[in-house]
């Protein structure tokens, strides 16, 4: 109940991950450290970016799972429901190791296939997530909402956590950060633009919709992405009014 309250968006995110049975036993950072959601990764026979080969089978293959944004050379999405939530509600991970112990925000811990195709993250060998933290939430509320294929325990096609900060009835603060649409948890700044000075009202959320788009690049058979952006945006935003 705590933290359904104080942190909404958290706890909506691990209450979507897989299913009963697996959350009993799992963990919230095995869920932000799960390797990408791609069948030709998940194949032994494709040797793909991921597995140290030289080409990503997405690329005028089967795609309609994969990201609209920052893409490239690999183009797998990240499959995280908690690690969306997380970066909204600015978490840092700490990570021990031989060497110590060392905090990682994380806006910074998730990295691009542009810098290193085989990982999605700053975890190095040796080293082990053991702390999440999570910043106090005063004066900010949050959400968190997906689109699946099927109605449970399935993965998300889309998702979002939103984070805004208000006084007055204006938002001071915004974090917007988008699920299952890139290789890493995307944070959508013009989104966040749009918000910020803004009543949070149909205006100020069809805005930070449309903007949340911008700069997307669906693949061949991936665009139907960009419509649920939209509609995901818009409505976890007007749920914080």
């Amino acid at each position: 109940p705590l933290v359904q309250k104080s942190h909404a968006a958290l706890a909506q995110s691990c209450r979507e991950a897989a299913s009963p049975q697996i959350r009993n036993v799992a963990t919230v950072g095995g869920n932000v450290l799960q390797r990408p959601r791609c069948w030709y990764y998940r194949l032994e026979s494709y040797k793909c970016l991921k597995k140290g080969g030289d080409v990503c089978y997405a690329v005028g293959g089967e795609n309609r799972y994969h990201v609209i944004f920052g893409g490239g050379p690999s183009y797998a999405p990240h499959p995280s429901n908690a690690a969306v939530a997380l970066l909204a509600l600015g978490a840092s991970f700490v990570l021990e190791g031989e060497k110590g112990s060392r905090t990682v925000a994380a806006g910074d811990f998730f990295t691009l296939p542009s810098k290193d195709p085989q990982r999605e993250n700053q975890l190095l060998p040796g080293e082990v997530l053991t702390e999440i933290r999570i910043p106090s939430a005063t004066g900010w509320k949050s959400s968190y909402d997906e689109i699946q294929e099927r109605a449970d325990f399935d993965w998300p096609l889309v998702s979002i956590a939103a984070a805004v900060k208000a006084e007055g009835g204006t938002v001071r603060e915004a974090r917007v950060v988008l699920g299952a649409v890139a290789p890493i948890p995307w944070r959508s700044i013009r989104a966040e633009q749009a918000l910020v000075g803004k009543g949070l009202d149909e205006a100020a959320a069809t805005a930070a919709a449309r903007a949340a788009v911008v700069g997307a690049a669906p693949m061949s058979d991936n665009d139907y992405k960009v419509g649920l952006v939209q509609t995901l945006v818009r409505r976890t935003l007007l749920s914080l009014a």
